[in-house]
């Protein structure tokens, strides 16, 4: 019998049955190893450009508040292993003593937040501590409940090095303004006094509020 003469085959009603449900079974079984097959390629695709941007990627469940993914990238940013990143309560171990109550709150403190970011410091395995600034989106089940959160973290230490270089020379500069035993003010195009120094104010006889 030739392969095409499938005019001639009779089947019964039971095996047409077992037939459809093999072939619904390996639908499914196919259409799920797509999908997986996408959330693999889209993560390693996340990790390319988290990699590209000196930043790595993770995933915390909230149900035990356990870390379900690092990408390799944390490896070169912060010097730890993927083991050590993966094992209780490595993160709190390590969050700087001033900014753990803080941390710990905002994620505990969710609510109906879809997403929140904020900078914190950050113990690396020289035992130096980094500025490291957290981009979380909030996953939720059908019943709205917060149940994953997937964020992207880099390493913001020089731009936060340049804002207290910044806050500090503000500091300075203000101390060298008010305390100099010399006028110095500010006009504008009319002539009227903008700002002007404390030991000036006090030398016209005027509060420093009064002026400007």
């Amino acid at each position: 019998r030739r392969s095409s003469d499938l005019d001639d085959l009779n089947f019964d009603d039971y095996s047409i049955d077992i037939l459809t449900q093999a072939s619904a079974q390996l639908s499914r079984v196919f259409e799920r190893e797509t999908a997986q097959r996408a959330i693999i390629a889209q993560q390693k695709r996340f990790e390319n450009l988290a990699a590209d941007l000196d930043a790595f990627i993770w995933e915390i469940a909230l149900h035990d508040n356990s870390i379900r993914f690092v990408s390799d990238s944390i490896e070169h940013i912060l010097g730890y292993t993927i083991e050590e990143c993966l094992s209780p309560g490595f993160w709190l171990r390590y969050i700087h003593k001033e900014d753990i109550a803080r941390v710990t709150r905002l994620f505990a403190e969710i609510g109906d937040q879809t997403s929140f970011d904020f900078c914190f410091r950050f113990r690396d395995a020289k035992g130096e501590y980094r500025w490291l600034n957290e981009a979380v989106n909030v996953e939720r089940d059908a019943t709205g409940k917060p149940v994953l959160l997937r964020g992207v973290t880099y390493d913001c230490s020089d731009r936060m090095a340049e804002r207290q270089a910044l806050e500090i020379s503000e500091q300075r500069f203000e101390l060298l303004f008010n305390d100099t035993p010399a006028i110095f003010l500010s006009l504008d195009e009319n002539a009227n006094i903008t700002s002007i120094n404390r030991y000036g104010a006090e030398h016209l006889g005027y509060q420093v509020t009064q002026i400007g």
